[in-house]
Parts: C-alpha cells; structure tokens; sequence
C-alpha cells in the first residue's frame, strides 16, 4: 500500500489483510458491506486516503462480480398442464437434423471455446464453483458447466421431441455422428455432453427406438461411453486426452473431481501453523495442465445461422418432465 509515514504498522497490516479478506472473501460481507463502506470512508481514508481509496476500489470491483452472478436467473420451466406437442417444438430438430454433422460439431466447438479460453485460475481455488458463498468468484467457469448440462438436456429434448420410435432413432443417430466428430476435433467437453444427454432416464429407457439405430453408431456411443468411464480415476479418459495434440478442450468435469480429491483429502496447514505447500503444488499442476490448452485456438469458420442455434439449445425440460414425456412416447415394458 505504499509508504505510511503517518500510520502504524498496526494499522498498515489490518487494512493489508481486510483488502485480501475482501478480495477472496466478500460473500462475508454482503450484509454488512454498508458499515464496512462508512469505516473505510469516515475512518481510514481520514488518516490515510491513498489506504483508504486502495480498499474503496476492491470494494467496488467485488461488488460488481457479486451483483453480476446475482443477477443471473434460472430458465423458467413450463407447467405440466401443456400438452407434449405445445412443450416440444420440432422445427428445431429439423434444423438440426439439416444441419451436417462436421458443421454441428465445428459450431459447438467455437462456442465452447469461448468458454473455455475465459477460464481464470482464480475460478478452481477453494472449491468456489461448488459453494454458494464463494460462487461469484468463480462466474466464468460455473457458465462453461451450466453450458455442458444443457447441452445433455437440449439433446433429450430433441430426442423426446419426436413422435415415432424411427425419427427418435434418427435423432440418436444424428447426436452421435456430431459425437463423433467432436472426437475428432478433441472437444471433450461437449462430447461429454452428448453422451450424458443419450445417458439420462428418460432416454436410455427408449429400447424400442435403440433398437432401430445401426450398429456402427452403437459401437461409437459405446467407445464414448469408455472414455467417460470413472472407472480407475478415469483412465481411460486421461489416455485419450494424453494421446490427443491441441487444439483441444477437456472435458472439466474430471479436473474438478481430482481438485475435490486433494482439496478435502489434504489439510491446508500442519500443526495449524506450517502451511502445505505440497498440496498447493498438486492444485497448481491441475490448473496449470488444464488452462495450458487454452493457449491453442481452434482454425474453424463460424456459421451465422448455426451458431446462433447451438448457442440458444432451446430446451426447458428437466429431468422428471422429461421423465414424464418419455413414458408417454414409450410404454414400459412389461
């Protein structure tokens, strides 16, 4: 905070800390930040106004980031008195369905991209994707996995959006030839994606509409499949991206678990004094292999008209609608 010729050295470390409290904190202070603003205006600007502005910055920087992530609402879901042809439109499985499976994959990959390459380490530090308190700071990555998710439910949608077992198993088809070259161009993350949305209840009940997709989509979807397996810490995951030269992006969901693991399976101070340098150093190395991918960009054309669908994946469905829709397109077999 520069020379304070005029402050004690008391003063100078509280203000040092309550700026770093701000700064990684703030959630601690919504409900007083009010009060806080007044000592720091009426207080410590008084006695040393350069301190003073240096904690009214913070403050006000904080305080944009926490109104921004306020401010995001929830979609509206639809009440379960509409009838399935007024909840689902197919018009815009059409469009998909028009739309080659290499341009589909392209057009997602640039968005995800996007994504991806606003990713902060700040976003990964103390689980803050995961808890309410600490979810502003982390803005630009909880998007990236609101984006994934949807993209499991757009796909059910669309599924589920078809009145007959033969153009749900065109769908399906469709979903996992885009999968396929999403593989392709290394994009793991939207594959994720797809394959999470074939793997939800309401669709992979559909037999009767499984049974009429070919084989070699089966056989694809099944490799997917193995790739996102947990199974021994996702091996089989972590060979395939080894094995994949950027341009790429990771599927984040497998970077997330490993920082849970070491986070809560690692203390962050020995004794309560000594602090764990040794786990830090694990976190940084997660965080540093991830975000190094963001340094190669993707060479590929955005589509006007694509791009703008695969970036809205109309869809307001979750999971027991959907649940609900596929029981009504397939009895259950008895």
């Amino acid at each position: 905070f520069g020379c304070l010729s005029e402050s004690s050295a008391v003063q100078k470390n509280v203000c040092v800390a309550l700026n770093i409290w701000l700064e990684h904190r703030f959630s601690d202070f919504t409900s007083i930040i009010e009060e806080v603003e007044y000592f720091v205006r009426d207080q410590i600007c008084v006695d040393n106004l350069e301190m003073g502005q240096k904690l009214e910055n913070t403050i006000e920087q904080q305080k944009k980031l926490y109104s921004k992530f306020s401010a995001i609402q929830p979609t509206a879901v639809m009440p379960l008195n509409f009838t399935i042809d007024k909840r689902i439109h197919t018009n815009t499985c059409s469009f998909l369905l028009s739309t080659d499976v290499s341009v589909a994959a392209s057009q997602l990959t640039l968005i995800d991209y996007t994504y991806f390459k606003e990713l902060k380490i700040a976003s990964f530090l103390n689980l803050a994707w995961d808890k309410p308190k600490l979810e502003y700071k982390s803005f630009d990555l909880r998007s990236l996995l609101e984006r994934v998710d949807r993209l499991a439910h757009w796909v059910a949608n669309l599924i589920l959006a078809c009145d007959s077992e033969e153009k749900r198993a065109t769908v399906i088809t469709h979903m996992i030839d885009i999968g396929k070259e999403l593989l392709t161009l290394h994009n793991f993350q939207s594959l994720s994606g797809i394959v999470a949305g074939l793997n939800i209840a309401s669709i992979c009940r559909l037999k009767a509409s499984f049974e009429l997709v070919n084989k070699k989509a089966l056989k694809n979807l099944e490799q997917f499949s193995k790739i996102f397996s947990p199974l021994h810490s996702y091996k089989s995951y972590r060979i395939e991206l080894s094995n994949s030269s950027p341009p790429c992006i990771p599927y984040i969901g497998v970077s997330l678990s490993d920082l849970t693991f070491i986070h809560e399976g690692n203390p962050d101070f020995y004794e309560d004094v000594y602090i764990n340098f040794g786990k830090q150093q694990l976190i940084y190395n997660i965080i540093k292999e991830l975000l190094t991918y963001q340094k190669v960009p993707y060479s590929l054309s955005p589509s006007n008209l694509e791009m703008m669908y695969f970036t809205g994946l109309p869809c307001s469905f979750d999971e027991d609608l959907l649940y609900e829709i596929s029981i009504t397109r397939e009895k259950r077999r008895k």
